[in-house]
């Protein structure tokens, strides 16, 4: 499928700015917590440790505090950094009656400040560089992580620790009443969007009105509003105690150091009264159940759920491997049916979701246009019953063995964040009682058979299923907004386990709390390889940074093209025609391409950005070879199959049609015309989609002229991280690449035209009825990514609304409380770039907010310039994270791409620290003068028009029009 340009979709969808992303440093939060990334240069690079392609392994040394606090030290001395990751065993399963989603509630509240520290809990993050910041809540366990250098690890304790224990005194009504806030409008914000209602309606529906799992982690409205700081303490003594907590260090630490420090920062906190365990219980049921579900969505969506075995036992792996066979993509059974053969569906997936007392398997497709549901239905029961009956092929299960395995290899390379090697073993200590359990699930992978996997598969998924239909609301036709009552009686409950009763003991501390956190003077270096440079015999530039912590090799072919290509062309083609890449070569179609990946575990992708094109790969080091031979062929030998361009031009407009119900999508579909006008290179919707007309309208000749223009020799550089030498990899390149000459036509000469600030304010108004919340996006137009003082707009935009602390993200998030996050960017670009501003608020607060939000933009150029403090904050929370932020090889091939896009120098990144350190205030005042114009910005503000339009038109912003979601004026 297509590779949509989603930088700015994804960095806004979580509630952040792309802060640095321009110099080489990615940022992003969720729930209220933020993470940068950087770059610099290094010594010799460490050697891999930890895991090889035969035998993956975390190494690990646990213990227990006499408190009964769980320890799990992982070293990994790659970088200078520690990851902090403490699960406490408890989630929204532990919920009782009328209180749903308060342990989500209570997590928010953890940010609150505690009883030393008051104030925001991100602000001594952020003065150290702390990466991979978060907190996140689900049925059975809520989790707190950050990665900070090596030399603020006594800080990152001490704050943990004062929240651990000493949070009541500093939670009052004002706290709660605010994350209360936030929290309802994270709930409103993730029901705006399509198909957003489904999980509250399918766990209704799945479990039994009894079971812990039946209603969904966010909570119902009603009972968040019920919550009182009566359930606060409970909850907090009830669970929050050092007993049923497991704290994994992972990084430049010690098992002796961390021991002593966890000690010192946690042994005085009291282990908590016994909590009692639930026990799986899977639920399954015996007889098919379904319901039908309206909403604002563009094509209908069939979602087929099973509960079945839960994480850790010996059949969910096996589930695993049936769901990769069934729908685990191109390969797979019904890909292969629904897509290829019978063209009913535009996609179609299948997976396994694990849980402590129950997984889901699920079936989700979207159906064709014009196409009916049922004959749908009718072939997904025909794959089903034949893979019943006959099981997985032999083939089937290598492939899916080896993605399995890739994968996991590849999670390894961080030690913390969502996914890194702190969380497997927090993951395997708090559900199975041992950080190494991850390993049986990869050996029940590795010697799964066909039989073993079709016994599972119709033990679990051969009854039972409850189904469920969305179906787009007609024009004017009310949504289901609630989930119906569920369909299955209470049942009999296991019952929850009491552990044995423990005789904890807390340590008496001479920690004096009172002398406030832990000062941090000393940060470690930036380490950063060394970049290599080559030739291949045809000419071909390459870089390298050579990286050896796991055993895969990243590379990169970056092209000349980019949006910006299609200057006098139909817009969309750059984009259509990279995704068109792996859809087929002049040998293979794009099954045979699919089929080899898998096998190879390689990853190779395609796809545009506004100034440039790429092909990607992600291979292993023993399969590098081959990867490359499928990589070369992918790049120079597409075929461009009349049948497959019709296939992905299907897929595609579907997607368009999907683009148009989602409310940020939109948005960021309608303004890049607005702001650049039709015809300009960059007038194409941020989504990288392009507009129906002009995909309707590609022909294969258009693509091969792309192709023929563009993906060329001398039209490219070849960046590459991981785990080779420049000898090695340069030998393997010029196989595959080595004899691939240009034509005799140039390359045409990409022209991107400057645009003139609108003159006056315009307010465009999108309709989409019913929303809980309004998209309120504005737009201007800033400088190229590479100007000169890029930095002193980048550090501007940190203050204003690059971070979680920033004044547009205080104001409407922890102030007011009238949106989840508020944030503005810069989207990188070689011509003018876009600067926006971003906030979905609650619908009667819609008029307010952006009032809010144009107050903020007029008192940063005007009464409430940068302060000192903010500037201070900024340099030095992105100085101080550049040494942890290369812990992957995709960060470090990042930068080669930065470098080689906007033409730095390749010690660019080690020049970072010294050029924001000498950053002055007055030219940091200058960036905010030319790049904030509240008197030309451009409004965009999708919401229920019935009830958004008067209220903003009160505001006399400037010229109002109604647009409909293809940015056609209405009025």
């Amino acid at each position: 499928m297509r590779k949509l340009y989603l930088v700015a979709l994804l960095s806004i969808e979580l509630i952040a700015a792309s802060a640095l992303a321009a110099e080489g440093v990615t940022a992003f939060s969720v729930d209220g917590a933020s993470a940068k990334s950087a770059a610099a240069t290094a010594p010799a690079p460490a050697r891999r440790t930890a895991t090889s392609e035969d035998g993956i392994d975390i190494p690990f040394t646990r213990f227990t505090l006499p408190n009964g606090l769980t320890a799990v030290v992982h070293e990994d001395h790659k970088a200078p950094v520690v990851a902090v990751s403490i699960w406490y065993h408890v989630g929204s399963a532990d919920e009782p009656a009328g209180k749903t989603g308060f342990a989500h509630l209570f997590e928010h509240l953890m940010f609150s400040g505690s009883e030393n520290r008051k104030g925001t809990y991100f602000e001594p993050f952020e003065q150290v560089g702390a990466t991979d910041m978060n907190g996140t809540t689900w049925f059975d366990r809520t989790n707190y992580f950050e990665t900070v250098p090596t030399t603020a690890l006594d800080m990152a304790l001490w704050m943990e620790s004062d929240r651990m224990g000493h949070l009541l005194g500093a939670i009052g009504q004002k706290e709660l009443d605010t994350q209360r806030g936030v929290v309802q409008n994270e709930k409103r914000q993730g029901e705006n969007r399509p198909y957003g209602r489904t999980d509250e309606n399918i766990l209704a529906n799945a479990f039994p009105a009894n079971h812990t799992y039946q209603h969904d982690t966010i909570g119902s409205m009603a009972d968040l509003d019920a919550a009182s700081l009566a359930d606060v303490k409970k909850w907090f003594n009830d669970y929050y105690g050092a007993a049923n907590t497991t704290i994994v260090l992972a990084g430049d630490i010690t098992p002796e150091t961390a021991r002593a420090k966890l000690q010192k920062y946690f042994g005085d906190i009291p282990g908590g009264p016994p909590v009692p365990r639930q026990q799986p219980w899977v639920a399954a049921r015996d007889t098919s159940t379904r319901g039908v579900q309206k909403d604002h969505v563009a094509q209908t969506r069939i979602i087929r759920e099973w509960n079945v075995a839960q994480l850790g036992h010996a059949d969910e792996p096996l589930l695993e491997l049936a769901a990769n066979a069934l729908g685990g993509g191109k390969t797979s059974r019904l890909y292969q049916r629904l897509v290829y053969k019978d063209k009913l569906v535009d996609s179609v997936s299948v997976e396994v979701q694990p849980f402590a007392l129950a997984s889901q398997f699920v079936l989700t497709a979207d159906v064709k246009q014009g196409v009916d549901p049922a004959k749908v239905e009718k072939a997904i029961a025909d794959e089903w019953a034949s893979f019943l009956k006959n099981g997985p092929t032999d083939e089937e299960l290598e492939r899916s063995r080896m993605s399995s395995r890739a994968g996991f290899i590849r999670g390894l390379e961080k030690v913390g964040g969502f996914s890194g090697k702190a969380t497997v073993l927090a993951e395997s200590q708090v559900y199975r009682g041992d950080p190494a359990a991850y390993k049986l699930d990869l050996a029940r992978i590795q010697d799964a058979t066909p039989e073993t996997v079709k016994a599972a598969a119709n033990r679990w998924i051969a009854k039972g299923d409850y189904t469920l239909t969305v179906v787009p609301a007609a024009e004017g036709e009310a949504i289901d907004e609630a989930a119906p009552k569920g369909l299955l009686a209470a049942k009999g409950k296991p019952a929850a386990v009491m552990p044995a009763k423990a005789e904890y003991v807390t340590s008496k501390s001479d920690l004096d709390r009172g002398t406030g956190v832990p000062k941090v003077t000393d940060f470690p270096d930036l380490s950063f390889p060394k970049i290599q440079r080559g030739v291949l015999k045809n000419g071909i530039e390459i870089a390298l940074a050579e990286r050896h912590t796991i055993p895969v090799v990243q590379m990169q072919l970056q092209f000349d093209a980019g949006y910006a290509s299609d200057q006098g062309h139909k817009l969309g083609t750059a984009s259509f025609a990279m995704a068109m890449l792996d859809e087929g070569t002049l040998n293979l179609d794009s099954v045979e391409i699919a089929r080899r990946s898998e096998l190879l575990g390689a990853r190779i992708s395609a796809g545009s950005g506004i100034d440039s094109s790429s092909v990607s790969l992600n291979a292993l080091n023993s399969r590098l070879e081959p990867s490359l031979a499928l990589y070369a062929d992918i790049v120079r030998n597409p075929a461009f199959r009349e049948n497959d361009v019709q296939r992905i031009r299907g897929q595609w407009l579907a997607d368009i049609a999907q683009e148009k119900t989602e409310p940020t999508a939109i948005a960021l579909r309608v303004l890049p015309p607005l702001l650049y006008g039709d015809t300009h290179a960059y007038g194409i919707p941020f989504t990288g989609s392009g507009t129906e007309a002009a995909i309707k309208s590609l022909e294969v000749a258009d693509l091969r002229r792309f192709h023929r223009d563009f993906i060329r020799p001398d039209n490219v550089k070849i960046l590459i991280a991981g785990d080779t030498t420049l000898a090695e990899i340069t030998r393997q390149l010029d196989k595959v690449f080595g004899d691939w000459q240009a034509t005799e036509t140039p390359v045409p000469v990409k022209a991107i035209g400057t645009v003139e600030a609108a003159k006056q304010v315009r307010v465009f108004l999108i309709d989409r009825p019913d929303s809980p919340q309004s998209l309120i996006l504005t737009g201007s137009l800033a400088p190229s990514t590479k100007v000169a003082n890029n930095i002193e707009i980048q550090t501007m935009n940190g203050a204003f609304g690059g971070t979680f602390t920033s004044r547009l993200n205080m104001n409407l998030r922890e102030d007011k409380r009238w949106a989840y996050g508020a944030s503005s960017f810069l989207q990188d670009a070689i011509g003018q770039r876009p600067f926006m501003t971003y906030a979905s608020v609650q619908t009667d607060k819609t008029a307010e907010s952006a009032a809010e939000v144009l107050k903020e933009a007029r008192a940063v150029i005007g009464d409430r310039p940068i302060t000192d403090e903010e500037i201070a904050k900024i340099k030095a929370q992105r100085i101080r994270a550049l040494p942890g932020s290369f812990e992957t090889t995709g960060s470090v091939l990042g930068v080669l791409s930065g470098n080689a896009l906007y033409g730095r120098p390749d010690d660019y990144v080690q020049s970072l620290k010294a050029r924001m350190q000498g950053q002055k205030k007055a030219d940091i005042e200058a960036a905010a003068s030319e790049v904030i114009k509240p008197d030309s910005l451009t409004w965009v503000i999708v919401g229920d028009l019935k009830k958004i339009e008067a209220p903003v038109r009160a505001l006399k912003l400037g010229d109002v029009k109604v647009m409909d979601a293809d940015g056609k004026v209405i009025r």
